[in-house]
């Protein structure tokens, strides 16, 4: 298993609807909104770390009003 944490600046403004899709995704196990450089944390979970990059480069980088991430991950046994 791969957690990760993501760390996103949003479009201003953008904050509570890119908190509902992410946590309409299975894969994020929770989203918080913070303050100071980055918008928004969220914990993610993917099998794998090839299904956790897929994850994030195709479907959070992609996402509408995402203007950046910073990640942070480990692998679970």
């Amino acid at each position: 298993m791969t957690v990760g944490y993501v760390l996103m600046k949003c479009d201003l403004g953008a904050e509570d609807e890119v908190t509902e899709k992410l946590t309409g995704m299975d894969e994020v196990l929770w989203v918080d909104q913070i303050y100071g450089a980055y918008d928004l944390l969220a914990k993610v979970e993917a099998p794998n770390i090839e299904k956790f990059k897929a994850l994030l480069t195709w479907e959070i980088q992609r996402m509408d009003k995402v203007r950046s991430t910073l990640t942070v991950n480990r692998r679970e046994g």
